[in-house]
């Protein structure tokens, strides 16, 4: 008799180093976040979000990068600071290339400071220009303040590039998690108007409401799918779920992909939004755009944030900055 099976889930384990890790790091019960219901819960995810970022800049070596701050107001009159990092040497002449880059946290948290334990490296690295924006969060702005907000923040860079000594030509946008949705929404509102993006680089991306897949349905390690409904509950409010939700604002809705840039898209096996990404890249492939998919087994969302130093966090990096440094030098 064949052996009865399990769900998938039942079955996965997380990778060794990142496991050893999650068990050392487990919160005090308090501090789980099971599920995002209250305005309290949205202010534990902001504390810990704070909480991992200020220590996490601790170990960020600033030397051979600038860092500056300018202004982008928006239509009804905010003014929104980004986050601009310079590397002190040019490893060219002329304009440099630029990354985009919108910051996690469920489109409810995060802050663009956090993002300079990536973008001080790669900027370093790579030679290029990061930008990071701080727009508006959910569910003080629910959508679509965000997504405009990041639409906003990137005709900025273009009319500015001069000023930033950035190569418009060369800008890619990209994001994680919650960053990862901004920068697909961001995307798909570029390539409606014309604007021809180099690259898109989604990282574990937060793309759609609805949770219809399967792994959409499973409460995995560190963002669950109790938490994940709760999250776009704050950020659509009353049309979470409904027909009235645009592609601008989850862009896992999104049905024409023609146009859109070369794609990189990376995803734990054991993550939320994994069959959001699948199908993603796939809407992509079936429209003609190169994309590049990788799903990691054994990891969890934000595997590579948990646990920087495990060997699969640290091949998921490399190859995701190798894409981008090939779209770069492929122009």
């Amino acid at each position: 008799m064949a052996q009865k099976l399990g769900k998938p889930e039942d079955t996965m384990k997380l990778d060794p180093e990142i496991s050893e890790a999650f068990v050392r790091i487990v919160l005090s019960p308090d501090e789980v976040l099971h599920a995002i219901e209250t305005p309290r819960d949205i202010d534990l995810v902001r504390r810990q979000n704070d909480e991992r970022t200020k220590a996490l800049l601790e170990g960020v070596k600033r030397a051979g990068v600038t860092t500056e701050t300018f202004e982008v107001e928006t239509p009804d009159g905010a003014r929104l600071a980004l986050r601009v990092h310079r590397p002190l040497v040019r490893q060219a002449d002329g304009p440099l290339p630029c990354l985009y880059y919108l910051h996690p946290g469920g489109m409810i948290a995060g802050t663009p400071e956090g993002d300079d334990v990536q973008l001080v490296p790669l900027v370093r690295e790579l030679g290029c220009v990061g930008t990071s924006l701080a727009y508006r969060l959910a569910p003080e702005h629910p959508a679509p303040v965000g997504a405009e907000d990041c639409y906003m923040g990137l005709k900025w860079v273009l009319t500015n590039a001069s000023v930033l000594g950035v190569n418009s030509s060369l800008i890619a946008i990209a994001g994680v998690r919650g960053g990862g949705g901004m920068a697909a929404s961001c995307t798909l509102a570029a390539v409606r108007d014309g604007i021809a993006p180099r690259f898109l680089l989604l990282r574990y991306p937060q793309l759609d409401d609805r949770h219809l897949t399967p792994s959409s349905r499973v409460s995995w390690p560190v963002w669950p799918h109790e938490v994940s409904v709760g999250a776009w509950k704050a950020i659509l409010g009353d049309r979470y779920g409904t027909d009235e939700v645009t592609p601008y604002e989850a862009p896992g809705r999104a049905v024409d992909m023609k146009g859109m840039p070369p794609t990189y898209i990376d995803v734990g096996a054991m993550d939320t939004f994994r069959d959001d990404c699948i199908d993603f890249a796939g809407r992509l492939l079936a429209a003609g755009v190169p994309t590049e998919l990788h799903v990691y087994p054994g990891c969890c969302h934000g595997f590579d944030l948990l646990v920087p130093d495990a060997a699969v966090s640290l091949t998921a990096g490399q190859l995701a900055i190798g894409a981008l440094r090939k779209a770069w030098e492929q122009s």
